[in-house]
This record gives structure tokens, C-alpha cells and sequence, in this order.
């Protein structure tokens, strides 16, 4: 399924059930154009009362690989409706709404799905939060729902490893409630459909996270950083952030993130990594 737009959302009704899929090439990344449509599609679903659950689902290998790279530092990466914008509309939804991740569903991407009631996943996804990599940290809210959903020490791991887990380790760790065979996006309908007739469950923003050795795991955790460079700089920003998590309010949380994320944006240092970035895609490109 393509499109001639830059973006698009295809709408497909199974049941009571409205499947939306992101079209937007190459890896549905969570930039403007994407924004305004699923905003869109988010909107007309909540006003059409058949409707009683939703799937958000991606075509090809990609559920959404993250932000538009190329939009950090621009006046469309702070356009409404910004991804916090998109995010604060799944979790506010009176209709469960599902996150099939049939692929790649990293950084923006996967806080994306964190911002729904339920996340299933096929058995050839991966999901990261890989932002480290780029001397940056999840800038839409991964640093506060991660660790409410998964625990502190496995969301320690995922940020500041960048590293990406199979569909397994997210059902171990509770990243996803489900790992669903073929046909994938009907399974998730049917997922969908039963969520439908039980009672709303708790929003992540509103689950404490407390461990009560949560002073050894942060002192470990901190111990552990020994780069130096930007990556370095963008694990300790993320800590500071995930302290925040620790038994605050959701919102404290969000604000320091967004603070810290703008800061290390407009970093030399995470400019630079992002150049090297571009250069090797590009590489790959032609080689």
C-alpha cells in the first residue's frame, strides 16, 4: 500500500473496530504531515459512535521508526499538533485504542505506542528507544511512561542501551501485552474487540513508579556511564529524567524531559552525530 501524499492514514472497519494504518514512506516516521492525519482519522473516529475500539497499525516493515530526524531543530518539529499533542489525545481517548506493532517501532514511534491502552506486537517486531545514539533522549514522554510500565530497571536499559528487543522480551518485560501470529492486523481487530467490553483500565501516566531500591538501581545505573562524549552527556540527561519518574508527579516528569531534550537538540555535539547519521544513510544510499 503506498500513497501519492506525503502522508496518510487508511482507514478499514473490521466489526466495531476501525483499523488505522500509517502510509507514510519510507518508515513512517512521526513527522508533520503524519501528525495532522492521524489527528485527523483520531478525531473522526472519536465522533462516529459505531465505533467502539481502534487499531493503529503501519504498512510494510515499519510500525514507525521515530521522529522525522530532519525536522529536530525546526520550526515543524514544534508544530501543532507536536507528537506530546498526538500522544496526550490516545491516552485521553474513552475508546481502548490498540498499538499493533507489526515491525519497527522505535523512538517516537514507540512512545507512540505508549500513549495507548494496549500494545500488541508480531513476532518479527523490534522495538528501541534509541535516541541516545544520536546524543539525544525520548522527547515525548518515554523517559515517564517507560519506567510507570515497565519497571526501572528494564527502562534504564532500553534508554540509555539504545538497543532494540524482540517481540518476546516485551511480553516478558510488559512492553507489550500480546505477541500475535498471522493474520496479524485481524488478530489485533480481534484483540481490539475484547478490549472493548471491559472495563478501561489505568492510564500509564497515572501508575507509580517506586521501586524500593530505587536509590541502588539510579547509583548503579549512573556508575555505569563511562563515555564521555555526547552519548555520555544524553545517558545522564536521560537519568535525571527517570529519577523524575520515581514516585512524582507524571507532569514534573514531562517537564524536565522537554527541557532537557530541547537542550541536547540544539547541542554541537548532538548536531554533529546527527550529521554522521545523515552521511551514513546517505552512504548507503549509493554504495
Amino acid at each position: 500500500m503506498s500513497s501519492s501524499n506525503p502522508a496518510a492514514i487508511w482507514p478499514n472497519r473490521v466489526g466495531p473496530v476501525l483499523v488505522l494504518r500509517f502510509d507514510r514512506p519510507p518508515a513512517n516516521a512521526t513527522g508533520l504531515a503524519l501528525r495532522r492525519a492521524l489527528t485527523q482519522a483520531l478525531d473522526a473516529a472519536t465522533r462516529d459512535a459505531t465505533v467502539r475500539a481502534l487499531v493503529l497499525t503501519g504498512t510494510g516493515r515499519f510500525f514507525s521508526a521515530g521522529a522525522d530526524i530532519g525536522e529536530l531543530g525546526t520550526p515543524d518539529n514544534q508544530r501543532e499538533p507536536r507528537i506530546r499533542s498526538v500522544i496526550d489525545a490516545l491516552e485521553a481517548s474513552t475508546k481502548p485504542i490498540i498499538a499493533a506493532i507489526n515491525g519497527i517501532a522505535f523512538g517516537g514511534g514507540l512512545e507512540l505506542a505508549l500513549g495507548c491502552s494496549h500494545r500488541v506486537a508480531a513476532e518479527n517486531a523490534r522495538l528501541a528507544l534509541p535516541e541516545v545514539k544520536l546524543g539525544l533522549i525520548p522527547g515525548a514522554g518515554g523517559t515517564q511512561r517507560l519506567p510507570r510500565l515497565v519497571g526501572l530497571t528494564a527502562a534504564i536499559g532500553l534508554i540509555l542501551g539504545g538497543e532494540p528487543i524482540d517481540a518476546v522480551r516485551a511480553r516478558e518485560i510488559g512492553l507489550v501485552d500480546a505477541v500475535l501470529g498471522e493474520p496479524f492486523v485481524e488478530n489485533a481487530a480481534m484483540f481490539a474487540a475484547r478490549a472493548a467490553t471491559m472495563a478501561a483500565g489505568q492510564s500509564i501516566r497515572n501508575r507509580v513508579c517506586d521501586p524500593q531500591n530505587a536509590d541502588k538501581i539510579m547509583a548503579s545505573a549512573r556508575d555505569g556511564i563511562a563515555d564521555t562524549g555526547p552519548r555520555g552527556r544524553a545517558q545522564r540527561a536521560a537519568l535525571r529524567c527517570l529519577e523524575a519518574s520515581i514516585g512524582s508527579a507524571f507532569e514534573e516528569g514531562m517537564r524536565l524531559e522537554y527541557e532537557l531534550v530541547l537542550e541536547l537538540i540544539a547541542s554541537a555535539e548532538a548536531k554533529t552525530l546527527r550529521q554522521e547519521f545523515f552521511a551514513s544513510r546517505a552512504a548507503n544510499r549509493n554504495g
